[in-house]
């Protein structure tokens, strides 16, 4: 299947980092270092417009220039396939250029992580300010301590809300995220075991804390939080034993589970709450019905395994990322083809979500790039941020105002902040 389990005694890697190869450039190369010595650790919008580099990687000191290391990068990245490279036939033509966000500010006091290198859901925004990501533990000496963290980004503050190396997680005192969530109050994350935790946001009270399966190979490899149809509030956990489960908030009984044939890696709910897109260890996308149960469409146009899905708020369009680094696009009103097929620059589409109105798709590879699609212009013009790492999460903040991008390396790990665009305001640095 499309997922590896890696148990390693020190949970906290990267894959890879970004200058692994560059021994001329950096002296110390390895992940478990961290050389704050090179560059700035924090880049604002004022600096940037001085020239400085918005990850604050020090170019002018180093044997080559950030056009040069791009070229290498592309031709030497290794995007992980279970299946071989397909030509797309259908792409649509997308155009490069359009202007939605500007940066804003970027901090590599906080170090963005992963454990999965195929699962990236691992940054969410509840508010305009309130980011909650997969982080290295600010309050633990050791590099392998992980947490969830809040981050303010008015007061620029992180707080820690969920100690992973804690005893409640586990006999071994350490939890492996695989991924996690963010909505409706909640914090909740899954395991590399099955596990299913969740606390509240505002006052750190845990309401679940269990495993959801017995099986061997059972890592829990995406969550939403949704409310049903019925007006209730659900979580949806997507699962490497074949399942994809539906639990009941507060009390966590599980309320419905689908089978199905191949490993899940992720599912959403339609806005309405009454149907599934289910993507995984398989090409096709499923559209489900909760209410019956029933598979009710396939769409078929990928070549890989899924790790994402997204609907439109219409709930007339949802949208797929995929191994063969396209996103697909489709309307259920005529699902026998794509919509609109878009193609990454270099790496898997492992995230992708629409925003709150519909208007714009947000897509992010593997690493180094983020794709921001005009929706209202038929999917046909983008912004691409270009940066370099792995990139372990996007979230957009609910008033769509707000993008946050989380990179994982070993010497430029960072939290990134982009803003709207509007041609009135200017932006300067607070």
């Amino acid at each position: 299947g499309g997922i590896f389990v890696f148990l390693l005694p020190m949970v906290f890697q990267f894959f890879p980092q970004v200058f692994e190869d560059e021994t001329l450039i950096f002296e110390q190369t390895k992940p478990t270092v961290v050389n704050t010595g090179f560059g700035n650790l924090i880049t604002t919008a004022a600096d940037a417009s001085k020239g400085q580099d918005i990850q604050g990687i020090p170019w002018e000191g180093l044997n080559r220039t950030r056009e040069s290391y791009r070229a290498h990068r592309r031709g030497t990245y290794h995007n992980h396939q279970n299946n071989p490279d397909t030509i797309h036939k259908d792409l649509s033509d997308v155009k490069s250029g359009a202007h939605i966000f500007d940066f804003h500010y970027n901090t590599r006091t906080l170090k963005p992580c992963y454990v999965h290198f195929q699962l990236r859901h691992l940054v969410w925004c509840a508010s305009a300010y309130n980011v909650y990501l997969l982080a290295q533990s600010p309050l633990s000496q050791n590099r392998g301590d992980q947490a969830v963290v809040h981050w303010d980004s008015v007061t620029q503050t992180a707080t820690q809300i969920m100690d992973l190396t804690s005893a409640m997680f586990g006999a071994n005192g350490r939890l492996q995220l695989s991924t996690m969530t963010v909505g409706r109050g909640l914090v909740a994350v899954g395991g590399f075991s099955g596990e299913l935790i969740c606390m509240n946001c505002a006052t750190g009270v845990y309401y679940c804390n269990k495993r959801i399966s017995s099986e061997a190979n059972s890592i829990t490899n995406a969550i939403e939080v949704f409310e049903s149809s019925s007006g209730a509030t659900r979580i949806l956990a997507s699962n490497n034993d074949r399942c994809v489960r539906m639990f009941d908030v507060p009390s966590f009984d599980e309320v419905t589970c689908f089978q199905f044939d191949e490993a899940i890696n992720h599912s959403s709910p339609s806005p309405d709450g009454r149907m599934l897109c289910v993507v995984g260890d398989m090409s096709p996308a499923f559209i489900i019905d909760c209410r019956i149960g029933k598979r009710v469409l396939t769409l078929h146009g990928h070549t890989d395994y899924s790790f994402s899905s997204t609907w439109h708020p219409n709930g007339l369009h949802v949208a797929t990322g995929n191994q063969d680094k396209t996103c697909r696009v489709w309307d259920l009103r005529s699902p026998k083809h794509s919509h609109s097929v878009i193609r990454g620059e270099m790496a898997s589409i492992r995230s992708l979500r629409y925003n709150h109105d519909g208007t714009l798709l947000t897509l992010s590879e593997a690493a180094d790039f983020v794709h921001i699609v005009d929706v209202q212009n038929n999917y046909s013009n983008k912004q691409v941020i270009d940066v370099f790492g792995e990139i372990a999460g996007f979230a957009m903040s609910p008033d769509s105002e707000n993008l946050f991008l989380a990179i994982s390396d070993g010497n430029f790990g960072s939290l990134m902040e982009f803003h709207r665009h509007h041609h009135s305001i200017r932006y300067v640095d607070y």
